[in-house]
């Protein structure tokens, strides 16, 4: 039985594994100059181990009107996001916001 629950177990981490990727793939060729936007909505899922919940927040980050968002801070917020090391973060979408 405990050979069944952990196949089953790897099954479902495989499975998790590949749809983060292919978000994350997805999401590569929908970003067009992010950084060019005064305010940014990154929503994301959250996947807490051990446990097997995931659930989607979602953050809107403001830049000011002086200066506005660098490529470079861009892609230093979106590793910090990637990189918690809490959670396992995989980055649903990033939509421009205007005022």
């Amino acid at each position: 039985m405990s050979l069944f629950k952990k196949a089953k177990s790897q099954i479902e981490e495989n499975a998790a594994n590949q749809a983060t990727e292919t978000v994350e793939n997805r999401l590569d060729g929908m970003i067009v100059q992010p950084f060019a936007y005064k305010k940014l909505l990154i929503i994301y899922r959250i996947e807490q181990y051990p446990s097997t919940s995931n659930h989607i927040e979602n953050k809107i980050l403001s830049f000011d009107r002086k200066k506005p968002l660098s490529e470079d801070r861009y892609n230093e917020i979106i590793t910090r996001l990637k990189n918690d090391e809490s959670d396992r973060i995989a980055i649903v979408n990033i939509l421009p916001l205007v005022d």
